[in-house]
């Protein structure tokens, strides 16, 4: 019986560090605050480094990656990052980083690009995913 309590309380307290992902969807040079319990941190899109993601209705040689440089506050610290929301056959960029205890993911860009349909870098939205760690 004591065993059970006490796996149970270890469990209670072990998911309680647990801290559920933020995602944020920002525009070129958009930010946003996130809250976390205790904190509130700021992640920004500064701009779309590149986006040389093979089109719909298109075909490529070569399935191409979309980066762009961020900027992110937490703890009175700021920093800034370029990330790839594709995998990166050059290895130039990552796909996540971590930053003061937190997990950022570029998880994608959109709209996809579309030979029929072209958008503009300024259309276009980064979608990241935050984690406190």
């Amino acid at each position: 019986m004591v065993l059970f309590f006490l796996t149970t309380f270890i469990a209670c307290s072990k998911s309680s560090q647990f801290h559920e992902p933020k995602t944020a969807s920002l525009k070129s040079k958009d930010c946003a605050d996130l809250y976390f319990p205790n904190e509130t941190v700021k992640i920004c899109f500064d701009s779309l480094l590149t986006d040389s993601r093979c089109p719909k209705n298109a075909v490529c040689i070569w399935e191409g990656y979309a980066a762009g440089k961020f900027t992110f506050t937490a703890k009175n610290q700021t920093s800034t990052f370029d990330l790839s929301a594709t995998h990166d056959l050059s290895q130039t960029y990552t796909t996540d980083t971590i930053i003061a205890g937190y997990k950022i993911e570029f998880s994608d860009l959109a709209p996809y690009p579309d030979i029929m349909d072209p958008s503009t870098p300024g259309d276009k939205t980064a979608i990241l995913k935050i984690t406190k760690q």
